[in-house]
């Protein structure tokens, strides 16, 4: 037949087995005009009637059909006078899609071409059964990698404790509980780092003090104009509390005490007032709105200094979480291995490696000094890409390097209430105690911080990794990265961790 034309969409029905990713499959005749046909808005479509049917619908005549939904006269336009509409189902009976056929003729679709359809629909719900399949296993894929701690290395892991549930509820009764065995790898070696914004709380406050100031300036000078129009005694009230609360600021600083205190000053007391103002006078009137055509739209108040200052930490973490991941795919193919990050004031990051961690085994310790090395060399580059990167940020930004070497091997388990990986058993907790608490450490017997902008701190317990780190440290100097001179140091004892030494060197 001259000018018949084939759609094919995906359609959810009914509504409580719709999908909310847009992998959307449409191939139908009003896929540009409606993004969803069988929205209420669009009446009781043909569409729609197919679903609530499940049946074949023929509608010889559109011109014909009484009453017409928007659907049916977009149809029209679009040059489709006749129509046939099949639903497709998968393996559960579900609608899953809808098969049409149109025809610029009236009575194009008829009766024999109706037996004709239902002859392929199957056809066409296998092929978009087996489409759908293919995009949930890609957003499946994308789901593990980008939101879960199944890291792809030890993904082999979880794939193997997944048969062993399966074959376990194969073997039970019915209505048994299952016991899920606990992932866990022992005897792997873990290394630390990190890069730290310096004084990162001193800056954000700096930032909020900055912000409150300026919001109170604008308020004060509202008041005082205001107070020259209207007559209220709880303007010169406000007034003084602004002022007290400015000069407060200024020789004070700011805590998280004296933050929510003027926030919900301005917020629930001050604006409120400020916009029961406006109807005393219509000069005053003019500047309230101006005065909050000056605030933040999402917060209601001055965020400029704030703003700055978080877009400068979003825009050095990203770059350095950038690196580390292009950095990570070239180290997995050195010896495949887990690792983590995460981004706080700076990033920080995990990794795992040991022969546990490999399906089919291989490793040895050479890979283990590779990877070392490896994380010295990167730790460089990274405060060599902060550097680089100050023209770029709103607030000027530094970060202290920091490498922590756990010289024995310890076990780690996944933790399936927080998704993720942690040490171990009572001796290994030592670890996670001195990772946590190293970057407030102070070089022994003086007030000095060991991490310091610009440097990188590699904080050890052993001797044997002190020798290790400064062959390494002198191979990064002839290489460039750093320079000659390798401080050795001991720090002050920590809640809990005494005897700790430290290696730092200064990134050229």
């Amino acid at each position: 037949h001259e000018g018949l034309r084939l759609g094919l969409t995906a359609i959810d029905y009914p509504v409580e087995n719709r999908v909310n990713h847009a992998y959307r499959i449409r191939h139908d005749f009003l896929a540009d005009q409606f993004p969803d046909l069988l929205h209420p808005d669009l009446g009781n479509n043909v569409y729609l009637r197919t679903c609530r049917y499940n049946e074949v619908l023929l509608v010889e005549d559109l011109e014909r059909l009484n009453p017409q939904t928007p659907v049916e006269r977009a149809l029209i336009r679009a040059g489709i006078r006749s129509i046939l509409v099949s639903p497709l189902h998968n393996k559960e009976g579900d609608i899953i899609g809808l098969l049409e056929v149109g025809s610029p003729e009236p009575f194009g679709m008829n009766s024999f071409m109706e037996l004709k359809l239902r002859d392929v629909a199957n056809l066409f719900s296998v092929a978009l059964e087996r489409s759908r399949l293919e995009v949930d296993n890609q957003i499946e894929s994308i789901i593990r990698m980008q939101f879960t701690a199944v890291h792809p290395s030890v993904e082999w892991k979880f794939v193997e404790t997944a048969y062993d549930i399966l074959t376990q509820q194969g073997i039970e009764e019915a209505g048994t509980t299952t016991t899920v065995p606990p992932i866990r790898f022992d005897n792997v070696y873990p290394l630390y780092a990190q890069a730290d914004i310096v004084g990162s709380s001193t800056l954000r406050n700096d930032a909020i003090q900055a912000d409150f100031l300026r919001n109170l300036e604008l308020a004060e000078a509202l008041i005082v104009e205001a107070m020259r129009r209207v007559d209220l005694p709880i303007l010169h009230h406000y007034q003084r509390r602004v002022e007290r609360t400015c000069a407060q600021l200024r020789e004070e600083g700011i805590n998280s005490a004296d933050e929510s205190q003027i926030m919900l000053f301005l917020k629930d007391q001050l604006h409120p007032f400020f916009r029961e103002l406006r109807r005393h006078d219509r000069e005053v009137h003019r500047l309230v709105d101006e005065y909050f055509a000056r605030m933040d739209a999402d917060f209601e108040i001055i965020y400029d200094q704030r703003k700055k200052y978080e877009r400068s930490v979003s825009l050095l973490n990203d770059d350095i979480a950038h690196y580390l991941d292009l950095e990570e795919q070239r180290t997995q193919q050195m010896m495949p291995h887990y690792f983590e990050k995460y981004k706080t004031d700076g990033v920080e990051y995990n990794i795992y490696l040991g022969e546990s961690l490999l399906k089919n085994g291989g490793f040895s310790p050479t890979y283990l000094r590779n990877l070392r090395l490896w994380q010295l060399m990167s730790t460089a580059e990274i405060a060599r890409r902060v550097e680089r990167i100050q023209t770029r940020l709103p607030i000027p930004l530094q970060t202290a390097q920091l490498i922590f070497v756990y010289a024995s091997p310890l076990s780690i388990v996944f933790r399936r209430d927080e998704k993720r990986f942690d040490v171990d058993g009572s001796y290994n907790v030592r670890y996670e105690i001195i990772k946590k608490r190293i970057d407030k450490a102070y070089v022994n017997g003086t007030e000095e911080r060991l991490t310091q902008a610009g440097k990188i701190a590699v904080v050890y317990t052993d001797d044997a990794v002190r020798e290790e780190y400064l062959d390494y440290f002198r191979y990064l100097a002839e290489e460039g990265f750093v320079e000659e001179e390798v401080e050795q140091l001991e720090l002050s004892p920590l809640q809990g961790v005494n005897g700790l030494r430290a290696l730092r060197a200064t990134v050229r």
